[in-house]
């Protein structure tokens, strides 16, 4: 069996890292940010930056260059340097790498950056593959597309993440979907696609490859 994972909110906490390139920019925009809670409740119902830009009174001009800044940060290796380990991951990955093949499917742009983060985390040794897209007008196509551009897969095959994109690559591909609450969609948006799974973390799907008889 192969297991596809999305890296950002599925395999890496990346709240802290959002938030503080977030606080950080609207502060040099003598501006006042949003609270942590409050900023992430808006990311998890897909409010836009640009619109979480107008709740910390940010005008037209100041919100192109947040957003230009915002995207020079987002994947420097300062800020990557904040994020930490889904808690219980690298046990999951134990796990399961011992008889399964493992995927990271990333849309991360700098991969240099990507691969110091992961050798940083120590979990790249656990993957077969580690694919990052880039932009892409639609992820979960260009997802669904590197998955079977570097492997065939199964119907037993299963793709873990936390946005709509995962899930409906992993649809794409017709394997199985298991979308986790820990990255940057709410439950609500996350049911609305219909995956086969909604998990609080991935740490619990070694009960549902269990449970399914998929697991041996």
């Amino acid at each position: 069996m192969k297991v596809f994972f999305d890296l950002d909110g599925t395999i890496i906490d990346v709240s802290q890292r959002y938030y503080r390139i977030y606080s950080d920019i609207i502060r040099r925009l003598d501006a006042v940010p949003i609270g942590f809670e409050t900023y992430w409740e808006k990311k998890k119902e897909r409010v836009s930056e640009h619109e979480i830009m107008i709740l910390s009174d940010i005008d037209h001009d100041k919100a192109k260059e947040y957003l230009a800044e915002r995207g020079e940060l987002i994947e420097s290796d300062a800020y990557l340097e904040i994020d930490t380990l889904i808690s219980g991951a690298q046990g999951l990955f134990e796990v399961l790498g011992a008889s399964h093949e493992l995927y990271i499917v990333t849309m991360r742009k700098r991969r240099v950056n990507l691969l110091r983060q992961i050798e940083r985390l120590g979990i790249g040794g656990y993957f077969k593959s580690i694919l990052s897209i880039g932009a892409a007008p639609d992820p979960a196509i260009a997802k669904a597309e590197a998955i079977m551009a570097e492997c065939s897969v199964c119907s037993s095959d299963i793709i873990a993440g936390d946005t709509e994109a995962d899930i409906r690559a992993g649809k794409i591909l017709g394997i199985r979907t298991c979308a986790v609450l820990t990255g940057i969609r709410s439950e609500r948006l996350l049911s609305l696609e219909a995956p086969d799974h909604i998990m609080e973390s991935i740490t619990k799907l070694t009960g549902v490859v269990h449970d399914e008889g998929i697991f041996s």
